[in-house]
């Protein structure tokens, strides 16, 4: 701040501002498509109570397989909304990393 003069705070008031959009860039693209099946944790199911700590060799993946319905990319990672097959969407929306691929439904022409 104080070499900071007349001549050279226009130069440096542009340097900050590409310094703060590049740290302010969302991660645009999404891994997964919308009617891509996925399968989701047990944990947000209906009825599924979770133990964190309890060593086992139960099932971690739901059965059911979902489609994803909606992708939302207000935050910095994109976050799905995913639907049952009777389109019930699930109340809560998933990160990348809490949604295990299936496989991919090409659009029907």
């Amino acid at each position: 701040p104080a070499s900071v003069t007349r001549e050279n705070a226009a130069d440096l008031f542009d340097y900050l501002e590409a310094k703060r959009k590049h740290f302010q860039e969302r991660k645009r693209y999404a891994r997964f498509r919308i009617n891509d099946l996925v399968r989701v944790p047990l944990r947000y199911e209906v009825g599924y109570k979770h133990n964190r700590f309890k060593k086992g060799s139960q099932p971690k993946w739901s059965e059911a397989l979902y489609k994803i319905g909606e992708i939302h990319y207000g935050t910095y990672v994109p976050m799905y909304s995913v639907t049952n097959k009777q389109k019930i969407r699930l109340a809560k929306r998933l990160y990348e990393n809490e949604i295990n691929f299936v496989r991919r439904l090409e659009p029907e022409i």
